[in-house]
């Protein structure tokens, strides 16, 4: 039932597209916002949808302010398999009121600018980089001359595909600086949109879960961690790590920011151009020529993004994405720790009870066995916790640190107890016979009373700032659970040896007494 909710949802995400209008490439082409880009400062979405690449209104991604009669240099890509003798791109220039700049006047080469570099352009090879290139000088606007005019600038193929850029013509004034950039990094990242770039006649593989756990910028660059499951049956997951390089971007008309990119990831045996900017994410198949692409391309949005957080996004690779405070996991920890207290407590004050404790811990093997089971535990917990994903990122790192330690130290001095339980029980002289060791048992045991209560006061508090911060993940939980465990092993060590410390008793280790009378320490 999951898996096909999974598959109804990336469908639901799923657009088409084949022509690409481009942003800019290698920092050369217009760098004006495109109608049906994920953002102002991102190439244009592949699309089969119009001249457009979608029926978004006039400036629905923003516009950018030209001079009348504007020599322009645009860049559009076709993806792979769309190779044709007849592929041929060409521009379209008009101005009118903004309700009126629809993507259907242009279709059927309406509006085609009639200059050499800008009709005609063959694309016979059906490329995706470098993009085509259509260069020449706008025809000027009569009434641009006297008022601001709003217009928009197609580049169209022979089938009506394309993308628009959406312009103000302002008389003759100066242009207006671009917009400045910026991205949020140290974040996850979620898709927001598989971009089905297959030809009609086939179909791509398309993401079911994904997350980009983008770092902070270092350098010059910016450390990615990905993951992610597909539909697709010869690529079922996908993980890796890469770095993104930081770009300054050049505006035409104005200097800008600047965006994160990496155009050599492998996908399989495909290669993927990986870019961020405006805190939007965009993966691009740079498959080309007669060959149909395996994998769709992807936009990613900040999993703290309108779209993510309103549930327009893909489900995360790394369950561990949102790691915020789970208050009822902490209060379901403090009850849980309330409750061995209590138990404890009434073990402690109960004669009966407490002497059979007390039986229990002054018999070295069954008190070694003890010893061997709350290392155990300890084990589980700290290995459980260790292999699970999400704990060295956001505020899952400090808390899952703490629970780790915990459980390394815990693990390590039970089973240190342990070892010198058995030795004694078994009266392994070829082992208390070396140098020095009956001191440090001596010493081991004489202390373990004050370690068992100190221990017991740090795992309870390592298990409460892990219950309110950790991965949702099975391991997580499990080594949370262990802790708990673990955590009624120390009490019951401490307990009842600290009761009769304090209010006297016969129920001292034998392990103590018996290093105690022998004057070692």
């Amino acid at each position: 039932m999951t898996f096909r909710l999974i598959l109804i949802v990336s469908s639901l995400i799923a657009v088409n597209g084949h022509v690409r209008l481009r942003y800019s490439y290698e920092n050369q082409g217009p760098a004006w916002p495109i109608r049906n880009a994920p953002s102002e400062q991102s190439d244009g979405q592949f699309s089969v949808s119009g001249p457009c690449g979608g029926n978004q209104a006039w400036g629905a991604n923003g516009f950018t302010t030209i001079n009348n009669g504007q020599n322009i240099d645009l860049r559009i890509s076709y993806n792979g398999g769309h190779q044709s003798a007849q592929n041929a791109f060409h521009v379209a220039f008009h101005c009118a009121d903004q309700s009126e700049l629809t993507q259907d006047i242009f279709n059927n080469g309406a509006y085609t600018v009639a200059k050499t570099g800008c009709q005609n352009i063959a694309a016979t090879d059906s490329r995706v980089n470098p993009p085509y290139q259509l260069s020449c000088e706008l025809d000027r606007v009569q009434a641009a001359d006297t008022e601001d005019v709003f217009c928009t600038i197609a580049v169209i193929d022979q089938r009506n595909w394309g993308g628009c850029y959406d312009v103000k013509i302002t008389p003759d004034a100066a242009p207006a600086p671009g917009q400045g950039s910026s991205s949020k990094l140290s974040e996850f990242y979620l898709v927001s949109e598989n971009v089905d770039t297959a030809p009609s006649t086939s179909s791509c593989c398309k993401f079911t879960s994904a997350t980009l756990d983008v770092g902070s910028a270092s350098g010059g660059k910016v450390r990615v961690r990905a993951g992610g499951t597909t539909d697709c049956e010869s690529m079922p997951t996908w993980e890796t790590s890469f770095d993104l390089t930081e770009e300054s971007l050049t505006y035409t008309n104005g200097q800008s920011g600047t965006r994160y990119v990496n155009s050599n990831i492998a996908m399989g045996s495909e290669t993927f151009e990986y870019s961020l900017i405006n805190s939007v994410l965009t993966s691009t198949n740079q498959i080309g020529g007669g060959a149909s692409p395996v994998m769709c391309d992807s936009v990613f949005r900040a999993s703290s993004s309108s779209e993510c957080s309103g549930g327009g996004c893909l489900i995360s690779f790394f369950e561990a994405e949102s790691c915020s405070g789970n208050s009822g996991a902490l209060a379901g920890a403090l009850i849980g720790l309330l409750v061995v207290i209590g138990l404890a407590a009434f073990v402690a004050s109960n004669s009966s009870w407490s002497k059979s404790v007390g039986s229990t811990l002054q018999n070295e093997k069954r008190h070694a066995f003890v010893r061997f089971l709350q290392g155990f535990l300890a084990l589980l917990s700290f290995a459980a916790y260790s292999s699970s994903d999400g704990t060295t990122y956001g505020d899952c790192k400090s808390s899952s640190g703490f629970a780790i330690g915990m459980g390394v130290l815990v693990w390590l001095f039970a089973w240190l107890l342990c070892f010198v339980l058995f030795v004694s029980a078994c009266s392994c002289t070829s082992v208390s016979g070396i140098g020095g060791y009956e001191t440090c048992a001596g010493m081991i045991a004489r202390f373990a009373l004050p370690i068992d209560c100190l221990l017991s006061f740090l795992t309870a508090i390592a298990l409460c700032a892990a219950a309110f911060n950790h991965p949702e993940t099975d391991n997580a939980r499990g080594a949370i659970a262990a802790m708990y465990f673990m955590f009624a092993f120390l009490v019951l060590t401490a307990v009842v040896p600290l009761r009769n410390a304090i209010f006297g008793g016969d129920s001292e280790s034998k392990t103590s007494k018996n290093f105690v009378e022998s004057d070692q320490c």
